[in-house]
This record gives C-alpha cells, sequence and structure tokens, in this order.
C-alpha cells in the first residue's frame, strides 16, 4: 500500500516530459481532461519557437495562477492550481512558447481547425519517434490554454495592428488594400509557422510581404515574436523591435502574400511560399478574446476594417 502512494506522489513530481510513461493512468486522473501525450506534444512542438516580449514575460503567471473561494469547510478551486496539466507547460520554454501559439490560433480558427494546424506542424516538423496526438485532443490542449490566457486580448492587438496600418494608408492618402483581414487558410498558416520555426537558427531571416490577411500575419507576429520584427507599409516603418529585424512584413498594396525564408550568409534562393487566403472562411473562423478595457471600441475597428472601412474616433465617439 505504502508504494501504491509514493507512486502518486512521484507522478505529481514528474516533469512533462516525463508523463510519456505515464499516460493511461494520467489521461483518467487528469482533472483538466487532457491527453498526456498531446501535451507531450505540445511541449516538444513549442521549443521550435523562440518566442519574446511583454506577453512571453506573462505567460507562466498566467498558466499557473489560481483562485479559490472557500465554502464552509471545504474550498472549491477555480482555474488552474500548480501542479497541473497546464501549468506544468509554464515549467519550459517550449509550453511558454506554445500557450502564445495556442492563443493566436484559437483566437483566429474554430477548433476543427486549430487542431488541424497543430497536427499538420508536428508532422513536419517533429521527429517520427516523438509523440504524435489526434486532431482532438490537440485542439482542447489549445483551447484550454487559451481559455487561460485570453486576458492577454488578442482581439486587441488585431485591432491596434488594423488601425495603425489603416492610418499610413490614410496619411499616405492612397486607397486601403483590399481583404487586409481575409481570414488564411489553414495550409496557409501552417506553412507560416513552418517558416518562423526557422528563427531558431541565428543565420535565418523570414520576409513576409504583400497585403490579403497580412493583418492576421503582423498580428501573430507582434504577439510572439515583437523583438525580431521590423514592419512596414509602403516603406513607412510602423515598428521595430529590440534585436536585429529576423522577422520582415512588408504591407503592399493589394500584392499577394509571399512569405520567404532567407539565409543572411547564403546566396542561395530563398524559399518562397505564396500564402493563399480562405475561399470561404466562415467555415473555420474562431472568434478573438478581448481585454476588458475598451473591448467594444476594438471589436467596432476590427469588424469595419473587414468592409474596408476606418472606424475613426469621432465615429467611435458618435456612437
Amino acid at each position: 500500500m505504502s508504494q501504491q502512494v509514493q507512486t502518486q506522489v512521484d507522478v505529481g513530481s514528474l516533469s512533462l516530459r516525463g508523463f510519456g510513461l505515464f499516460t493511461d493512468m494520467l489521461a483518467v486522473l487528469s482533472a483538466d481532461n487532457v491527453t498526456p501525450m498531446a501535451m507531450i506534444q505540445m511541449e516538444q512542438l513549442g521549443s521550435l519557437f523562440h518566442v519574446n516580449g511583454r506577453f512571453a514575460t506573462k505567460v507562466p503567471e498566467l498558466l499557473t495562477r489560481a483562485s479559490s473561494h472557500p465554502i464552509g469547510r471545504l474550498t472549491l478551486a477555480v482555474g488552474w492550481r500548480r501542479g497541473d496539466s497546464v501549468s506544468l507547460l509554464a515549467e519550459s520554454a517550449g509550453g511558454q512558447a506554445m500557450s502564445l501559439l495556442s492563443l493566436c490560433i484559437t483566437n483566429i480558427y474554430n477548433e476543427e481547425a486549430v487542431g488541424q494546424i497543430l497536427s499538420r506542424l508536428s508532422s513536419r516538423l517533429l521527429p517520427r519517434s516523438s509523440p504524435h496526438a489526434g486532431v482532438v485532443p490537440l485542439a482542447d490542449v489549445a483551447a484550454l490554454v487559451a481559455s487561460k490566457l485570453n486576458r492577454f486580448g488578442f482581439g486587441n492587438v488585431l485591432a491596434e495592428q488594423t488601425m495603425r496600418v489603416h492610418s499610413v494608408f490614410e496619411k499616405l492618402e492612397t486607397t486601403i488594400p483590399d481583404g487586409l483581414l481575409e481570414l488564411p487558410s489553414v495550409e496557409s498558416l501552417t506553412d507560416v509557422f513552418e517558416c518562423l520555426s526557422h528563427l531558431r537558427r541565428d543565420d535565418t531571416v523570414i520576409r513576409i510581404s504583400g497585403s490579403p490577411g497580412i493583418l492576421y500575419l503582423l498580428s501573430i507576429v507582434i504577439f510572439m515574436f515583437p523583438h525580431d520584427a521590423i514592419v512596414t507599409v509602403e516603406s513607412y516603418v510602423i515598428h521595430e523591435g529590440e534585436a536585429e529585424g529576423r522577422i520582415i512584413i512588408e504591407i503592399c498594396d493589394s500584392a499577394p502574400v509571399q512569405v520567404q525564408v532567407e539565409k543572411k550568409l547564403s546566396q542561395s534562393a530563398p524559399l518562397i511560399l505564396p500564402m493563399k487566403v480562405c475561399e470561404d472562411g466562415r467555415k473555420i473562423k474562431g472568434a478573438c478574446s478581448f481585454a476588458w478595457e475598451g473591448w467594444i471600441a476594438r471589436k467596432l475597428q476590427i469588424e469595419f476594417a473587414r468592409v474596408g472601412a476606418t472606424c475613426t474616433q469621432e465615429l467611435l465617439v458618435a456612437l
């Protein structure tokens, strides 16, 4: 009997990588109803993305934060507690990076599309010997993580970048390109994340140019890699990170989006991936989360931008 109790204690103190030895048992014991194999896969996939910026620094705190409300002699735990499945992602750089990636895609796509993106990325980037969970378990983990991090307000970031881009075109007195908020297809966003994974190599530069659907890519980069990014709108710089620009985003009038992986010291031909927008975005579109303060204004700015209009401050006041 004492040996059984000792085994349970040891399991609770294991790192995420150690879960592979106890998959069946932990699948039953997990209060979050997530598959441990999917958790391991998510952490390994996240290790390929080196995130930075203000959101990245806050991830560990939010993933492990918990609050409780006393009910008589009992305590009802609300949220996550230290040591459970989701908070374990906060213990590694890969888990933290994957948490930010999960938050981005769950705000843009529905659950099925999120699972497809994660599954395809895993097949392309992880070794065959690595754990490979199904589409649904991966989407479940992403949804759990996003529910903890949604207070970041990815929708606010999307609205802020939308207004910055619109303001530049207005200052230049040029027409705002159509389709800036068209939804990228699942295949295209998978290609983009595969290219971004190359940033773990010091001699790599990612160049993204064009306009259809590029506001989603811009928001993801600003959310996950702000220090590495340089963003221009018709050659007008609107963002320059603290580090040397390794992600260059060039928003051009009505040009198709191209994603290139370039080498700093090599003259080899770059890898070019044309990004396709989804023909019927309603089928895979998700719902953006917003921070509470100012969320109505940000939501209006995004919806106006979808039809090619700018929701000005004067209009917000009038509304």
